[in-house]
């Protein structure tokens, strides 16, 4: 299995269409030919970037109950 990091614009480019290489490339999870790395610095970043881009690309913010 191959460890892969994933720039933040590949993980927006997958959420904003189903067309292109970077939603194709995330499909490919399911085949566990390689998983994602992410740091805690990284994650916190996918995370201001989504919540920031949320209504843009059809996101929801998750409700705290």
């Amino acid at each position: 299995m191959i460890d892969v990091v994933l720039d933040t614009n590949v993980l927006v480019a997958a959420f904003r269409s189903s067309l292109g290489a970077s939603f194709a490339l995330l499909q490919t999870l399911e085949g566990r030919v390689w998983r994602p790395v992410v740091s805690p610095a990284l994650a916190f970043e996918y995370e201001a970037v989504l919540k920031r881009l949320a209504p843009e690309i059809g996101l929801t913010p998750a409700r705290h109950r």
